[in-house]
């Protein structure tokens, strides 16, 4: 009977707390409506979207994630020191992977801006706000994105302030089906297969360090790997799941300048997580 209770409490406190952030997506609504109106003082609409997406619906979303996973680092973001426009790296798990990283930033979440496939766009919402902080969108094809990827980065320098660039080298969440396709990719280009992660695109990646480089000579790349306990939460069991998860987050720092050959050095990156991931 207590753990009947136990549960039922955890599940409406989770619910509580999902519902919470639902109400604050949806109070974007005016907010939207008031950057779409100002569309012509842009530096307003930025100001105003920016502050509430990063002072109000991070920290609740966070908050509500944390009922569910456990967040510990070994090494903490403030060593690293960082000025101006730097990359991020990292695995890919779970949809709530970018709060998990936004929430490792601290007080640097602001400075996050994070590459996001068009799929991403249609949610209700999110898509909106998305949009008007200016993220970047591809399309997962290097033909379509090298133009959308430099237009970005000229954007960003413009800008004259810190930004950090988070990318998913693999292009989409890990799933047993993308494992597979993963392999089949690898196999046809006499790659060894990864086990643990899929196998990631450079080229996109390159792109980036590259202008990222040119305007920075001092940036650096941030290599993140998320490794959860046992088993990856599920969108659902933050809402209403009991199970408690962790994810430990494993951080390395390189000069960018110091890379050489930007694809060797992806590959080994993704092989040490293969590992750490075992």
């Amino acid at each position: 009977m207590i753990s009947l209770l136990k549960t039922i409490k955890i599940r409406a406190y989770k619910l509580g707390m999902f519902l919470t952030f639902i109400l604050v997506l949806l109070f974007s609504f005016p907010i939207i409506i008031l950057s779409f109106i100002t569309y012509y003082c842009h530096s307003i609409s930025y100001s105003i979207i920016s502050f509430y997406t990063y002072e109000v619906i991070i920290p609740v979303a966070v908050k509500w994630i944390s009922l569910t996973v456990d967040i510990r680092h070994r090494k903490s973001f403030k060593l690293f020191k960082l000025s101006g426009i730097n990359l991020f790296i990292s695995n890919h798990c779970t949809s709530i992977d970018s709060f998990i990283i936004t929430d490792y930033l601290e007080d640097d979440r602001k400075y996050i801006n994070i590459l996001h496939k068009k799929s991403v766009m249609f949610i209700p919402v999110a898509g909106q706000i998305l949009k008007l902080l200016k993220f970047c969108t591809i399309s997962r094809n290097f033909t379509e994105d090298i133009s959308v990827i430099r237009d970005y980065l000229r954007n960003i320098t413009k800008s004259m302030i810190s930004s950090y660039i988070l990318i998913y080298p693999e292009g989409t969440r890990k799933t047993y089906q993308k494992q597979r396709e993963s392999n089949e990719f690898c196999k046809l280009r006499n790659i060894k297969p990864f086990n643990n992660v899929l196998c990631p695109r450079y080229k996109g990646f390159k792109e980036l360090m590259n202008g990222i480089y040119q305007v920075n000579q001092n940036a650096k790349l941030i290599d993140l790997t998320l490794k959860y306990s046992k088993s990856v939460p599920s969108f659902l069991d933050c809402i209403i799941g009991t199970k408690s998860f962790t994810v430990d987050i494993y951080a390395n720092v390189f000069k960018i300048g110091d890379i050489s050959d930007p694809k060797t050095f992806l590959f080994e990156r993704f092989r040490l997580k293969d590992v750490i991931l075992k």
